[in-house]
């Protein structure tokens, strides 16, 4: 086994602030997307995430596309980081 990065999402890792302004996690934002939020605006209304500076919504945009199983293209990805 090599050790080195490994991509976001495989990590062992319980969850994952995408939301510093608010402290909102990945697991928060799943968790409102199973209970029906589908756009950035319905989780920012649901649990503030994405309503302060802005910054993260290209990975609250990831974890809804990685739950609903769309793929973003590289432009997204790219300004996520």
């Amino acid at each position: 086994m090599t050790a080195g990065p490994r991509p976001f999402g495989v990590l062992n890792i319980r969850s994952v602030i995408v939301c510093h302004c608010n402290a909102v996690s990945d697991r928060r934002i799943l968790a409102e997307a199973g209970l029906g939020a589908c756009t950035v605006e319905d989780i920012t209304s649901r649990c503030a995430a994405g309503g302060d500076c802005g910054r993260c919504i290209p990975r609250i945009e990831q974890v809804l596309s990685i739950r609903s199983g769309r793929t973003l293209s590289p432009t997204v990805l790219s300004t996520a980081s």
